[in-house]
């Protein structure tokens, strides 16, 4: 008896640490409530709170890298030096280089604007997405807007889209008009302007009017390296404690409660 009470200890024990040897570095897009946003000097959000519950399930030490620039940050897992990223849409670029879990973090549910700068007068609301054609489109590079926008995306010529690897590059552009419109969900374009105007001085919201809007509903993903192993360890994890979350919240509560909460 006490032979195979010593030998269930052991297994307990290995168990935990197959677990707990590891510690998980990740990142995410760092400023988009309700899902994560910066507060008190640390972050907070669904993403979190879902992160705490998978660390308190299965004994899994994590540690976060604060990167600001969010093409560098999908680069990094890329290439291994982060091992997931919380919080992801799908798109064919990704699916070659990430792995996703089985089950979505959230869905996203928002509406989609096409923003324009209202002194620009030549730029004026179009009744269909395709009206959008006859502007020169910018984007940052890496972005996904859900399946509708990101399809009319692809059918747009080169010689009326540019893609640049920040919103400030884009925002500069778009004060000097050298572009006509850009996508943003509704809910994080009050946000984009604040999180630029140290840079951008005369930068403010008023400035740009919406001449087209759509309702987008995307699945988003905990995604992991495909340069690592801890996918095929963590991601079913992931999907238990995902599950678990959504059977003991309302999501609706959460996410009111953190879009209130980010805003202080």
């Amino acid at each position: 008896m006490k032979k195979l009470l010593l030998a269930f200890l052991i297994l307990l024990l290995t168990t935990f640490n197959v677990h707990g040897a590891d510690t998980l570095k990740w990142s995410a897009y760092l400023n988009w409530s309700p899902w994560i946003y910066p507060i008190d000097n640390s972050y907070d959000g669904i993403l979190i709170e879902e992160l705490k519950q998978f660390e308190k399930d299965h004994g899994v030490k994590t540690e976060m890298q604060v990167i600001q620039n969010w093409k560098r940050c999908q680069k990094l897992l890329e290439v291994g030096k982060l091992d997931m990223i919380l919080g992801a849409n799908k798109t064919e670029a990704r699916e070659k280089v990430f792995y996703y879990t089985d089950e979505p973090a959230f869905v996203n549910k928002s509406t989609i604007s096409a923003y324009a700068l209202k002194a620009k007068k030549s730029v004026t609301a179009v009744e269909s997405i395709d009206g959008l054609k006859k502007y020169l489109f910018q984007m940052t590079r890496g972005n996904s807007f859900g399946n509708k926008i990101d399809a009319f995306i692809n059918t747009i010529p080169k010689n009326r889209k540019e893609i640049v690897n920040k919103h400030e590059i884009l925002l500069k552009k778009m004060l000097k008009k050298r572009g006509d419109y850009f996508f943003s969900a509704d809910s994080s374009f009050e946000s984009l302007i604040k999180k630029n105007k140290d840079k951008i001085p005369d930068l403010k919201v008023n400035l740009f009017h919406k001449i087209f809007r759509t309702k987008r509903e995307v699945p988003v993903y905990i995604v992991f390296s495909k340069r690592g192993t801890f996918f095929k360890k963590y991601g079913p994890l992931w999907v238990k404690t995902i599950k678990k979350y959504y059977s003991k919240i309302k999501i609706e509560e959460r996410i009111k409660y953190h879009k209130q909460r980010s805003k202080k």
